[in-house]
Order: structure tokens, then sequence, then C-alpha cells
């Protein structure tokens, strides 16, 4: 492979100057670089002026929200702090706590012993509960991640592990009860919220330990877990001085902390000393060792032990991902498993411990115990739960607090906003709840009235002065140094939550050991819960320190337009990694695999229009193009800005197969086969960037893609956000049509278990994932439901592969794209005659497979099956819901007979399905567009029924009573048995609220809404004609869009014509020629059906050479056929004009069954010299005269004298010229005398190119010139082991086997067999689906005492359930999305900003 090692050298070469991968400022982006890509005729975009991204718009945004952060979590902490404080405070004030610390004349006032326990034991309950709820919500995540999940990724922890965990657990359990439950209510409040961060005291030991170890040996450990963290100003995190800090700040930290509990040991013990109650120096004694033993048992390294997989769980695990390649990754923790043993732990033993401690050690002023779970005589069970409304509102806030604490600290961390989301918020927290506090039990005089300043004070009356909360100067002491506490935690935590910085959208295991929170002690566990880990290759702002990535393209018949946009997409990728200032080994390279892009040694005219692009779009000139011929066509290659490699493949389609899977599986085992086994670069950190030939994309799209890549492993594929282009009503339907189907379907698969396809418009996938599949990927097809899985939707039979085999599928929102789409009817019922099949083929494929899926992704639920279940009969029973949505629309506006209304339609509906049996596809698609025009009109009727209706129910139940000139009275009423609103009221105004909160939640692309309109009016034709039209073309084999129109078939409205014109010629008394009614024969089936008649050719009439021509004198026709054999046929070639190679070139197999060529065989034989000869294409051209112009068409030998018969019609001088445009076939062949088939083929090909070149032409003709003296220089080989490779591949896979090869009759047999049944089905479901309806709606439910439609509840509740799960799966993935943006911006990474761009294109198509 010399030529692609030569321009690896220079790719290699250019690699230490030019940069792959931004992160520099946003600011630094230039989009003025991209202008002059912009095509000449396209007015500047005025959205890029409003929305051009300035560094202070993006800093005001990213400081708004860490404002916003810092606040919200710094409140949600305080709350919980202090709502915690005030049950331990009242528990102090009822308990027989230090007397001279109750607030004044306490001890006088009447006691209650009865109402006393019953406060405690509401309190009691309280703390109760407020130590369960985190628990029982951990142990729901446990079950359903961990417990539930039979991924070898998640396996139970090995015994040793497994029995540390449940000691942990239950130390843990222990310490904690005994501190809240007894030692800290013996404390005052304020002693108690600085005693909490006493909670630090083991932890910054072990952290100054590590500290010290690092700083002294880091010869000897060089990788550890600091290697990613960040530096402190200048220093490095690798150097000594910043090694030396860290260490010193730990170990102050450690002393502080040491300090703190000595001091308030030894001045709470002279203060305690001689106090009446001996429990007040037992909870002194017990603080310090509670304390030690909770901070040891969340030690971050001592839980990680406990996370140690069994070796059968580990081996087992090794074995699955080294058939998915990422072996490398092998990072199995019992971490899932392991805390849902910890949390059952923990809440089997709460009940227990918290019972007998405060039962046996918790006093009443009168000395008597509390004993909770007693029940007084005459009361309920329910009797310690009767809390006042003051309590509940604690409780409640306290709950509510402490889990948004926790969920949103999270998603700081989620975002890479950790310094605000939750470093910031933790060390301050201690403090101002402190302050709060003292504000809170202080009385503020104001006109002479005492005013608590807070509403949780902690007494029933305040405090006074300082001496009342501090009942001695020992208190006074140990209080001061309980200070050293906080400063110490403040120390020890903020080294490690201020360095520590995790990956952008990292996942759980990767931000906090556990997942878990404590609502009791939040800001101590959040901060020594805080871990950061990174998966290999990825750095701490989420990039991947080095990967390669190769942009493939699939082409085929793409125009000049749709082909620039996409090489503009290509060239700011090479510019946009050009501007980045920090070189990392990123490498990216473009491949396009171009089908028909050659043929033998002649380019293709679709090729020539590529090739002449390219100068313009990505600045590289034709001629230095390295130039290789393949076994499968050529490839030619450059080197984009002298950094990315450009590669265009041409495929010949006579030596290896067309269509986009084939063109896939070319680029898919050229870069996971051979590259790979050249290269040696790692599979799972190796991605393709699928793309299609008229995308349109930034370079910042491609990126942020591999942020969802680089967050898990598993995941296998990540796509974008689609956004149509186009003008036109076809169009508008498609914005809302990709709009709900972004906003609601995918984002519910993304949420709910994986995306089911990731479209090849715009895609990336890792190629570790891609290899595991390919082999299946590449196979025939033998049945009729893989044809409709593999040839009719390849992208989503890649991604249903995918998913079976246990990868993970994404969608990320803000990357964006934009794709044409179809603009014509035609287009677009051909586009979704093969999508439609396709989705349900693969669904069905999923479904009948979800045992084993379910079992090998752990991604895959059976919820997640339930809901496509849920999908499918959707669809299925659409038709009938289109129907009853008409009949329900006509009889409120029109007062129809709804059953006639469902008969009309049903008829209609039938008859349509047999036309699209019987007829060709351009009589099903002219009759499905008047049908298209007149539900249309039958719709806009219904909206508005559908509005009056909504209205009527909406009032019905209000009922006039007395209705005066001035006022009137109502009445609400609802009749028994029946529903207030209607159900399709109730399913109309659900699916409204759902777009419009769709809408807004979606900002700049909300106008998408607005197409809504079109949408409605086009309702009848989606889901009713266009499921019908596909289903009866399941045997259709074609691709159906940017093919070569197919003559053959004759549009009903041109036969039409054609028979009113011979009525009205026969009834005039002329001679007519009668219609000619074309067969219907479909274009792709047409060689088999000739093989199906004549077997092997063996068979057919005997070949007798016509004697009457004269002698052969077509030199080259005559050498040409001997060559191949079939000279017998040289008078049949010559009778019919084909007698030079630019004609001959041109011959189909219907050219040569019309010409006489027999038997069959000769007739492939032909075939395939035929494709081997180089085909001339016209140029367009206005001559002179009409002489100039049939000498240009090569049409002037003596013997046919054209220029006389042209002459004898009338086109003889000058201004005759422009005339010829409108000759059509029929004055060709009859007025002018042009009978050869060859000939008039030639003719009418020049009548088409008789115009002035375009621009796009003019190009095409100067890079035809360029590609021709390339031919003059001789090609570079492939090296053998590149040439051996794509020998194997196209004699394996790649080979063309025609039709009569393979079992494509069979295949045939077998679509018309689906396609019948499917209709009989389809037919069938909707048919009873219909009846049940029209029974249960007009009849009463006497029997059952109801006259509510009950199958309307039914479907309502259907419909219901799964527009509800896709709007909670759009709510879940817009915060995910939301997240991923600030973090890019946090990261100052760059951001597309398509969607806003969109915004303003959709405005102006409103």
């Amino acid at each position: 492979m010399a030529v692609r090692a030569d321009l690896s050298v220079r790719f290699q070469q250019s690699n230490e100057e030019i940069l792959y991968q931004s992160d520099a400022l946003l600011s630094s982006i230039d989009d003025t670089d991209y202008d002059d890509l912009e095509e000449s005729d396209t007015p500047r975009d005025p959205s890029r002026r409003v929305f051009q991204s300035s560094k202070a718009n993006i800093n005001a945004l990213v400081w708004f929200v860490r404002i916003l952060l810092v606040a919200s979590v710094l409140t949600c902490l305080v709350l919980s702090k202090l709502t915690i404080i005030k049950i331990l405070a009242d528990l102090h004030v009822l308990g027989e706590y230090n007397d001279s610390c109750k607030p004044p004349d306490q001890s006088d006032q009447s006691f209650d012993p009865i109402q006393a326990k019953h406060k405690a034991a509401n309190l009691y309950w309280m703390l109760f509960f407020i130590v369960m709820i985190p628990n029982l919500i951990s142990w729901i995540r446990t079950v359903l991640s961990g417990l539930l999940s039979k991924s070898p990724r998640r396996p139970w922890p090995k015994l040793t592990a497994l029995l540390g965990c449940i000691a942990i657990a239950f130390l843990e359990a222990v310490a904690e009860c005994f501190l809240f439950f007894y030692i800290l209510i013996t404390f005052p409040p304020a002693l108690s919220i600085l005693l909490m961060c006493g909670v630090y005291s083991t932890q910054s030991l072990v952290e100054s330990f590590y500290g010290i170890y690092y700083m002294c040996y880091k010869a000897t450990r060089g990788n550890n877990e600091y290697s990613s963290i960040d530096g402190i100003g200048s220093l490095s995190p690798r150097s000594p001085r910043y090694r030396c800090l860290i260490a010193l700040i730990l170990v102050a930290g450690f002393l502080c902390q040491t300090s703190g509990l000595a001091s308030i040991t030894v001045f709470l013990a002279n203060a305690y000393n001689g106090s009446k109650s001996g429990t007040d120096l037992l909870g002194l004694v017990l603080v310090i060792p509670c304390l030690v033993v909770l901070s040891f048992t969340w030690s971050g390294r001592l839980q990680k032990r406990t996370f140690a997989p069994s070796e059968k769980s580990k081996d087992k695990a090794r074995v699955v991902m080294l058939k998915t390649g990422q072996a490398k990754e092998l990072n199995t923790i019992a971490r899932w498993k392991a805390s849902f043993i910890a949390t059952s732990v923990r809440l089997l033993t709460y009940p227990f411990l918290s019972y007998c401690i405060f039962k046996f050690m918790y006093k009443l002023q009168n000395g008597h115990e509390v004993d909770p779970w007693a029940i007084p005589k005459g009361e309920s069970i329910f009797y310690a739960f009767n809390w006042s409304g003051h309590y509940i509102s604690v409780f409640a806030v306290h709950v509510v607090a402490s889990f948004l604490a926790y969920a949103l600290s999270r998603l700081a961390c989620y975002m890479t906003l950790h310094v605000f989301g939750l470093a910031l918020p933790v060390l301050l927290a201690t403090p101002i709840s402190l302050c709060i506090y003292f504000i809170s039990n202080s009385p503020a005089s104001i006109e002479g009235h005492n005013i608590n300043l807070f509403p949780f004070q902690t007494y029933d009356a305040p405090l006074l002065d300082f001496n009342t909360i501090f009942c001695s100067s020992y208190v006074h002491y140990a209080f001061g140094f309980s200070f050293l506490l906080w400063v110490g935690q403040t120390l020890v935590a903020g080294v490690n939550l201020f360095r520590f910085k995790n990956a952008i959208l990292a996942s759980d295991e990767d931000m906090f050991v556990r997942p878990y929170y404590n609502s009791a002690l939040l800001e101590q566990f959040l901060a020594i819960n805080r871990v950061v880990s990174h998966k290999p290759q990825v750095m701490t702002d989420g990039r991947r320190e080095s990967c390669r990535v190769f942009v493939c393209s699939t082409m085929f018949r793409e125009n000049a337009k749709e082909m620039r946009q996409m090489l503009r997409s290509i060239r700011r990728i090479s510019k946009f990694f050009r501007k980045d200032q920090n070189i990392f080994k990123y490498q990216y390279e473009s491949h396009i695999f171009f089908d028909g892009g050659c043929r033998e040694d002649d380019l293709s005219q679709f090729a020539i229009q590529l090739m002449s692009l390219l100068e313009d779009t990505l600045g590289i000139k034709l001629r230095n193009a390295t130039k290789q011929k393949t076994p499968y066509g050529y490839r030619f290659m450059w080197l984009i800005d002298n950094c990315m490699p450009f590669m265009i493949h041409l495929k010949d389609n006579h030596k290896v197969r067309n269509k986009k899977r084939w063109s896939q599986v070319m680029y898919m085992k050229f870069i996971l086969e051979h590259l790979e086994k050249q290269d040696k670069f790692d599979l799972s950190n190796t991605f393709i960037l699928t793309t299609d030939a008229d995308i349109d994309f930034k370079a910042e799209s491609a990126v942020v893609l591999l942020d969802m890549l680089a967050r898990d492993p598993q995941v296998g594929a990540v796509c974008s956000r689609t956004h149509p282009l186009g003008s036109g009503p076809i169009y508008w339907y498609q914005v809302f049509d990709y709009a709900i189907g972004h906003w609601l379907q995918k984002s519910a698969e993304h949420v709910l278990g994986s995306v089911l396809c990731c479209p090849g418009c715009f895609s990336m996938f890792r190629c570790s994932a891609l290899k595991q599949c390919l082999p299946t990927y590449s196979t025939e097809v033998s049945t009729a439901l893989e044809f409709l899985m593999k040839d009719m939707g390849e992208d989503r039979w890649l991604c249903t592969l995918l998913v079976e085999n246990s990868w993970r599928l994404e969608f990320c929102a803000i990357s964006n794209d934009k794709t044409y789409c179809p603009l014509s009817f035609d287009e677009f019922y051909k586009q979704r005659r093969r999508w439609i099949p396709s989705t349900i083929a693969n669904l069905w494929l999923l479904i009948s497979k979800a045992g084993k899926v379910t079992r090998r992704n752990e991604s895959v639920t059976w919820a997640f099956i339930l809901y496509q279940i849920i999908v499918i009969i959707s669809t299925i029973i659409s038709p009938a819901t289109v129907i009853l949505i008409i009949s329900s629309g006509l009889s409120t506006s029109f007062n129809f007979n709804p059953t006639a209304v469902i008969v009309l339609i049903g008829l209609v509906a039938v008859i349509y399905g047999f036309i699209c049996i019987f007829t060709s596809q351009k009589t099903q698609l002219d009759i499905a567009k008047i049908l298209t025009f007149i539900f249309s009109i039958v719709m806009a009727a219904v909206v508005v029924g559908i509005i009056k209706e909504t209205v009527q129910d909406i009032l019905s139940p209000f009922q006039v009573l007395n209705e005066t000139t001035s006022q009137y009275e109502y009445e609400f009423h609802i009749e028994r048995g029946k529903l207030p609103i209607a159900e399709s009221t109730i399913y109309i105004s659900l699916f409204a609220i759902v777009f419009v909160t769709a809408a807004i939640l979606h900002f700049f692309e909300g106008f998408a809404l607005f197409q809504c309109l079109w949408y409605l009016l086009g309702l009848p034709s989606g889901y009713l004609l266009l499921l019908i039209y596909s289903t009866a073309n399941l045997n259709d084999r074609r691709w159906g869009t940017r093919e070569a129109a197919d003559k053959s078939e004759q549009s009903l409205f041109s036969l039409f014509k054609e028979t009113v014109k011979y009525i009205a010629d026969k009834f005039m008394k002329k001679e007519p020629k009668p219609p000619e009614v074309k067969k219907e024969v479909e274009k792709d089936t047409r060689e088999s059906e000739v093989s199906c008649k004549e077997g092997m050719g063996l068979e057919g009439p005997g070949i007798e050479p016509d004697h009457d021509l004269p002698q052969k004198k077509y030199f080259w026709l005559e050498k040409w056929l001997e060559k191949n054999d079939s000279l017998i046929f040289y008078d049949k070639f010559a009778k019919e004009g084909f007698t030079e190679e630019w004609c001959v070139a041109k011959m189909s197999i219907k050219d040569l069954e019309s010409i006489g060529v027999r038997p069959i065989g000769y007739i492939h034989h032909l075939d395939k010299a035929i494709k081997k000869l180089p085909i001339s294409h016209l140029e367009p051209t206005i001559p002179k005269s009409v002489e100039e112009w049939i000498m240009y068409l090569k049409m002037d030998s003596p013997e046919d004298d054209y220029v006389q018969k042209f002459h004898a019609a009338g086109y003889y001088g000058e201004g005759d010229v422009e005339n010829l445009a409108h000759i059509t076939e029929n004055e060709l062949k009859n007025d002018i005398g042009v009978k050869k088939r060859a000939h008039v083929k030639r003719f009418m090909e020049g009548i088409q190119r008789l115009r002035m070149k375009d621009e796009d032409e003019e190009k095409m003709s100067k890079a035809r010139q360029i590609l021709e003296l390339t031919n003059d220089h001789p090609n570079k080989p492939l090296d053998d082991d590149e040439l051996e490779f794509w020998n194997e591949m196209v004699a394996t896979t790649l080979r063309p086997i025609p039709d009569h090869l393979t079992q494509a009759s069979q295949l045939r047999s077998d679509l018309k067999y689906l396609r019948n049944y499917t209709l009989i089905a389809m037919f069938l479901i909707n048919l009873m689906w219909l009846i049940l309806i029209s029974i249960f709606t007009f009849s009463e439910l006497t029997d059952l005492g109801l006259s509510a439609n009950f199958l309307g509840l039914l479907f309502l509740a259907v419909y219901g359930i799964l527009i509800s799960i896709q709007f909670l799966g759009m709510i879940v993935h817009r915060v995910v999305t939301l997240s991923h943006y600030i973090a890019r911006l946090n990261q100052f990474l760059p951001v597309d900003h398509t969607a806003t761009q969109s915004a303003f294109h959709t405005r102006s198509a409103v």
C-alpha cells in the first residue's frame, strides 16, 4: 500500500504542526473561515448574525447557571440541616439533659407527661423516616439496576467482600442510630451542627497518609488517581511543589479535626462534671467513637474493597467484553449488588436499633422512658403519626430539600460544575446554618414586639442571650474549638472537591462511590462519597486522549447542490481541528464510496460532477490526486489542508454489488479488517462517522457525539437531531414529522432503553461494536422478511444487530445535521414504502427475540419491549384510527351518519388496496394524490368538527337554569355512567398539551409546531393511504428514490389522454393509432422474468442472419462481435443502427431483446460485454446550424442522409436550431423518418441537450478534461496486502450475482405471499377494531349501568399510555441535553447552534 503509506507519512508530518481536536474557547472558532464555502447563489443566513455566539454571551450563560446551582444546592443543604436540628433541639428540650441549659422558666412550667410522650414519639418517627427514606430510595435503585440486572458487568461481590459489606453496613447503622437517636440530642443544637463536621476525622487521617505517601514516592507511583486532576495556578499536578502543598493541606486538616474533637471532649467533660443526669456523660463518651466509626465506614477506599467481584463473574465479564472488543476497558465491579446488600442490611437494622436506643436511653424531664411503638388504649394504629401541621412541614421540607440537594449536586458533577454545585455549597452550609440558627433564636424588637426571623426556631420560646444557649464557660470554649472541626473538614474536603474534575456526562459510578445519600449528614456524606474515575483513553474534560475517526459517506445520484453541502461539511472538520492549540493525537480521514461511479475506465457523469466540486469546496486540486485502479473500480486520494486524508472510492457496479448496504460493508471491512491489521489501532477507541451524500453538518456536531461514546464503553452508536431541508407542502409535513419523531420517539427510546435506529445520514459508530455485527450484516437475503430488514432498511437492521449484541444506542440532541427530504409526493411515498415495512419487520424481530435480548443487553428490559409492542399495535390500527377520527368529525360538523362514513371510507381504502395490487406504481401514486387532495378537504372539515365537539363537551355539564337579560344561572350536571368530557376530547387535549409542551422545551425548534396544520390535513394520507401503499408493495424490490425514470410504466393520466385522443380521432373518421398500453413490469425483476421464460439460454428460436442487408462495413461492430463470439448478430445490430461504440455502450437487455438477439444465453453474454464499454456523454450545446448539430451527434453518415431528411421536414436554416428542442419522439419517427432504434435514442438525447451550459456543467467539462489528462499518467498500484484483501472481498462478499443465479424467483414469490398475508391480517385487525368501536359507541352498556364508551376508554388508555411514556422520556432527555450543553460551555468547548438557526428557517417557511 505504497500510496497510502506515502499519505500516512505526510499525515504524520503535518500531525506535528496541525491540530485535530479543539478545546480552545468558543470565541476562537471563527465562522468567517467558512464563508468562502457558501454557495454564490445562496443568500447569507440572517440567523448567522443574530445567533453568533460571543464569549461574553457564553460566559454570562455559564455564570448564570453556576450562580443558580450554588444558590439552589446551598439552600437545600441549609434547609436540610436546620430541619433536622429543629427535631433534635425539640427532643433536647423534652429530655432531661442539663437543666441549666433549658429556656427561661422552662423547668417551672407545668409538665404534661402524656403530651410530652406523644410529642417525643412523633419526633422519633420523624427521625426514623428521615433515616429510612434515603435508604429506601437507594434500595429501589439497586434492585432495578443491580439485583434484576443479569448483565455480567454487574456481578455479585466475592465472599470476603460480601462479608465485609455486611459488617460495614451494620457498623454504619449502629453508629448512625447512636448519633441521631441519642448522642446529638444530648448536646446543644449549635454544638451539634459543628459536631457533624467530625465525621471527617478518619477521612482526614487517610487522606493525609496518602498525601504524604504520594509526595515521598512520586518516582515509583507516577500513574495514580491524582494524575487526572488539575493543578493549582502554575503548578502541575505532577510537580513536587504541588504534591508538597497538597500534603501540607491534608495534614493541617487532620490536625484540625483531631484538635477539635479532643478540645470538645475536655471542655464538655468539665461542663458536665456534677451533672444530675449520667446520660450527659455517656453521650460525651460515645460521640467520638461514633463519629470515627461513621467516618471509617464511609471511607471511599474501604467501600471500594467491598465492590470486588467474584472470580466467576469476572471471567464471565471478560469473555463478554472480549467478544465486544472492550477487553482494554474491563473494569467490572460489584458496586450495584454490593450496594443492594448494604442497603438491605441497614433497612433491617435501623428499626430495631433505633427503637432500642431511643426507648432505653432517651428520658423525659420527669425521668420517664418513651416507647415510640406503644399505642395508648383507645387510639388508632396511626396515633404516632398524628403530627401537627408545623412538624409535617418540617419533615416534608427536610425530605424534599435533602433529595433535591443530592440530585442537584449529582447534576452539577454531571455538567462538570462540581465547584459550584458541590464544593462551595458543602463548605458553606455549616457556617450559614449556624448564622441562621443564631438569628432564628434571637428576638428582634420592632416597636416593642418580638419577631422571629426564621421559621425553624428550635425552642417554643426564643432564647434571650448567648449564655442561655451555652450554659457555662466550658461550653463556650467547646463551641469555639468545635470550629476546628469545620476548618478541618474544609481543608480536607476542599482539596478533593476543588481538584477532582470528572468527564462530561460521567456516569454515577464515575462521580460517587455509592449510589446512596444520607439526608441526616448530607453535606458530609456528599463530600466523602465524591470520587473521580475516568474511562480508559478519556481525559478530565470528557474528550479522548487519542482516537481515530473515519468519516464514511455513501453516494449515488445526488445533484450538485447536495454534493456541495456534504463536501463543505468535510472541509469544516478539517478547518475545525486546525484551530486547536493543544496537540492531541486525533486522526480524522474521510472516505466517499460512490455507487456506479465508474464503468471500467470511464467515470460516470455523477462522479465527474463530484470531482468538479472538489476545488471550490475542499480546496484541493484535481490534478494532484493519487489515482489507483482497484478490484472494485478506482480510488482517488488527496490531503485536505495538508492534514486530513480524503479518498473517493468509485465502484464499478459490474465488478461489485451496488446499493447502500454493500457500500457500508465495503468501508466497514476495509477499516475493521485491513486497516486495523495494518495500523494496529484500538477498535474500541476508533469510530466511524456515517453520513449521506446530501448531509450538512458542522464539525462541532461531530465532536459532541464523542462525548456520549466516551462516557460509557457500552454505547455502540450515537445519532444526532436531523433537520429536513426543502420547501413546499411535502416538506412542511415532514418538518413536523421529523420533530415529533425526535422530540418524543427517539427521546423515549433513549431514556427507556436504547435507540433502535441510528440513521446512516449522520451517526457515529464504535468500531468494536461494528466488528461484532459485521459478519451477520454482510450476509445474503434468503427470506422475504430478511429482504425487508436488510435491503429495505439497512440502517435500522444494523442497529437491531447492535442491540442484540448487548450494545446501547443513544440520541444526542445538541448534535445537529440537515438533509434534503423528498419534495415530491412520489418520492415521499416511495421513501416511506421502504421505511415502514423495514421498521415493523425490525421491531418484530426484536420482540420475537425479547428473551435473548433482555438477557444479553442490560439496557433492554421487558418494560422497553412492552413499549415497543404498544408502538406496533398503534401502527397497525392507525388506518382504523384515522377512519374513526374522520367519522367523528363529520358527524359532529355536518350530522353525517357515522356508520355510513366508516363504511364509505372503508370501501375507499379497500378499493385503493386492490388498485395497489393490480396496477402500476405510477397509477397507484396518481390515485393516492387524488385521494390525498380529497381527504385534505375532508380533514379541514373534521378539524372544525373536532373543535366544535371539544367546546360542546366542555360546556355540556353546565346547564342553564335561569336566563334573564342581565345574567345566567348554571348548574353543573353529569349524567350517571358518563364521563363529563368525551374520550376524543380528552385524547385531543392530551396530544395538544404534549405537543405544545414539547415545542416549548425545544424552544429554538418550536416553530415546527406551526406545521401541525399540514400534518393534520395529511393525516389520512400518511396513516391510511401510505400504510396501504407500503403493505401492498412489499414485493417491490426497487429502491424507489434517486433512480432513473422507468419509462415502461405509463401514467394513468397519459393513458387516459391517449384513449380520449383515440376516440376523438375515430369519431372524426381519421385513422388513429390505438393507444399503446405499456407492459407494467417492475424494473429490477425484468431480467429474471426473461430467464424464467427461456431458462439458461438453451432454448429459443434459431439464429439466421438477414441476407438482404449489405455486406459488413461497420468495422468496429464486426470486430467487437467477433471478439465476443457473437458475429451472427451483426445484421441485427446494423439493422437498428447499433454500429458504433457510443451507441452500443448504452444498450440494455431490453434493446438486445428488441433487435432479436436469441437465445437468452447470448443476451446475458453480450450484456456483460456491453457493460465493459466506456460511455460517452453529450454535453449541452447550441450549434449554429442543423448540419453542425447532426455532425456533433455523429449522425452525418451518407447512408442515412439525415441532413436531407431534416431539411425536408423544414429544419434547414440557422433560426431553426431552436425549434429542434420541440421535436417529439413520434415526430422524429413519423415526420422526419428516423427509424433505427439507436438513432432515435441518439437524436432524443441530443434534443434534450440543446441548451447552454450552466456553471456546474462548465466545471464538469473542465474536470473531465483534467481527468482525461490524468489517464495518460500511470496509475500507482496497490500494495500486495491491500490488493489481496480487495480481491478476496470481491470474490467472497461483493461479487455481483445475476438474479437467475440466485433465489430471486423464490424471493419474489415469498414477498407476494407475505404481502397478501399482511394485507389480509391488517384488513381483519382494522375491521374488527372498527366494528367493536362502532358497537360500543352506538349502544348503551345498560347491563353494567354505564353508557360511557368502554372501548373508547381502552383506546384512550393505549394511546394515552404511549404518549405519556414518550412525554416523560422527552422531559428526562431534555434535562440530559441541557446538561450536556452546559457542560461543554463550562469547559469552553464548542457547541453547534444549528437549532437556533433552524428556528429562523422554519419561521421563514411559516
